[in-house]
């Protein structure tokens, strides 16, 4: 019985710890209990100029990733702005509970 809870606790752990893993050039911590935090989507900083305006575009998910809606692209965000020429990406995200509850927005500025 001790090994059957070992392997469920183990198989759980799994699941949580595989919304921890990602790609983006900055992360930061996801915190099971709760995160949220932003970072740029280019580390090359050396000619970043922001513009005047910003537009954003989220994905939002539910239920511990059981659902998962939106549309984060650079268009959307663009459009929602404004913003005919980007200069610049960032993104921002958020989780609660566990996870239950996450959102990822991209962030673009431009003119």
């Amino acid at each position: 019985m001790k090994t059957l809870s070992l392997c469920g606790l183990v198989c759980l752990m799994s699941l949580f710890l595989t919304s921890c893993i990602g790609s983006a050039p900055v992360e930061g911590m996801k915190s099971p209990i709760g995160a949220s935090w932003k970072a740029p989507l280019n580390t090359n900083l050396n000619n970043v100029s922001l513009g005047t305006k910003v537009g954003k575009a989220s994905v939002k998910s539910y239920a511990f990733g059981l659902y998962s809606s939106g549309d984060m692209s650079i268009a959307t965000a663009a459009a929602n702005g404004g913003i005919k020429t980007v200069k610049h990406a960032d993104y921002e995200y958020k989780n609660v509970f566990f996870f239950a509850y996450q959102e990822m927005t991209m962030i673009v500025y431009g003119e």
